[in-house]
């Protein structure tokens, strides 16, 4: 509505980097400026490697035994150190990531675009399959965009290894439905999701996923970007407006040609 009301808007500054609900052509035919920031890729880090711990320590088994008033079963638990750790997206999500788990010693498989990158002693650049066939954990950081949705589909779902943890920081559109329902019957994985949805539709279908694989299937309610404080980080955005102020154009912006 705004757009569409107003010829003399130059910038929209979004709050984070996500294009849910933005219609990416009326801005370039307008010749607006998008504005993004990934201040709150550290807080999203941090989220996805607590939900990493939570499943792979099997905390929520034994949660659920507390929070039922049962007698409590000592389940297995899986070591942090040395897995191979799957990065599906390595921009400032993934790289945090990377940067925080360091210590626990573990091997990276990382899918870029970027081309011409050298491995590392722990980073190692592979392609979408080989991540998924061989990766313990896997984080999904990558943005929604027409090439992404469906990025997990009926075609490559069966690569996923067995046993593995899925961290999704993506739209829950990365899931082709009908791939997510096999993975989660024929092997035992575990994937959380921060749920966040294109449309009320997909929210439906989710929530009838959700209720018939409550051991399989993790969400919480859009927190991952939230301070201290539960509201989102301004410094970036701040300094992105005063930069257009200062040079029009802006320092962090959406690449209409790529999409994000």
């Amino acid at each position: 509505y705004l757009i569409n009301q107003s010829n003399v808007l130059e910038v929209f500054q979004n709050i984070g980097s996500g294009l849910d609900g933005f219609k990416l052509e009326d801005f370039k035919n307008k010749k607006i400026l998008l504005g993004k920031s990934n201040e709150n890729s550290l807080l999203v880090a941090e989220y996805a490697i607590g939900m990493m711990m939570y499943l792979t320590k099997n905390f929520n088994e034994y949660l659920i035994q507390v929070n039922k008033n049962s007698i409590i079963k000592k389940l297995p638990t899986n070591i942090l150190t040395k897995k191979k750790i799957g990065i599906i997206g390595y921009g400032s999500i993934g790289k945090n990531i990377v940067k925080l788990l360091k210590g626990f010693n573990n091997i990276f498989y990382v899918k870029t675009n970027f081309n011409k990158k050298k491995d590392t002693l722990d980073i190692k650049y592979k392609s979408f399959n080989y991540i998924l066939k061989n990766s313990e954990i896997i984080f999904i950081c990558v943005p929604l965009t027409d090439k992404t949705t469906n990025l997990i589909n009926n075609s490559n779902y069966r690569n996923i290894s067995n046993n593995a943890v899925i961290i999704n920081l993506s739209r829950s559109e990365i899931f082709q439905f009908s791939a997510l329902k096999k993975l989660i019957v024929n092997k035992d994985v575990k994937i959380s999701f921060d749920s966040n949805y294109k449309n009320y539709t997909d929210l439906k279908k989710f929530n009838v996923i959700l209720k018939n694989n409550n051991k399989s299937l993790f969400f919480t309610p859009y927190i991952a970007a939230l301070d201290d404080y539960a509201s989102y980080p301004m410094n970036l955005i701040i300094e992105n407006l005063i930069y257009f102020s200062n040079n029009r154009k802006l320092k962090y912006s959406i690449n209409y040609q790529k999409g994000y």
